[in-house]
């Protein structure tokens, strides 16, 4: 069950990316989301390369900060959704991040610290929504 919510990271940004470019239409969402992942990706494996931290099972050393809980925190929070689905979006997060520490591939401060990668970089879209709609050219 909680490889589940390991895996489940990628279907629910393809999910959201079909949801708001075919449903609803919202290119905003779609970009911050494509492209807010791939960035938070690159830096979350950058930091990983450069503190290379051996993960608790001793697979390799990769383990800080955790990227899936990241990915999953900030989708989790830069998706515009009413409360009930964001709190559903929160849980959905939360066990992500337990089940890293369930799985024994993170500790408690890259899972943490990989929460904290998600927060800041879903408060930086939408610090910096006008300007990168400007950017894109979307209305």
């Amino acid at each position: 069950l909680f490889w589940f919510f390991a895996v489940s990271v990628i279907v629910a940004i393809l999910a959201a990316v079909y949801y708001y470019w075919f449903i609803k239409k919202d290119r905003f969402t779609v970009y911050a989301t494509v492209y807010g992942s791939i960035i938070l990706f690159a830096i979350i494996e950058a930091v990983k390369r450069l503190v290379a931290r051996a993960r608790p099972d001793g697979s390799d050393y990769l383990s800080f900060p955790s990227r899936h809980t990241a990915l999953a925190l900030y989708l989790a929070l830069v998706l515009p959704v009413g409360l009930p689905a964001r709190v559903l979006l929160l849980g959905w997060a939360f066990l992500v991040g337990f089940s890293r520490l369930w799985l024994q591939d993170h500790f408690v401060s890259d899972v943490v610290t990989g929460a904290g990668f998600g927060v800041v970089g879903a408060w930086l879209v939408w610090k910096y929504k006008k300007e990168i709609k400007q950017k894109l050219k979307i209305k």
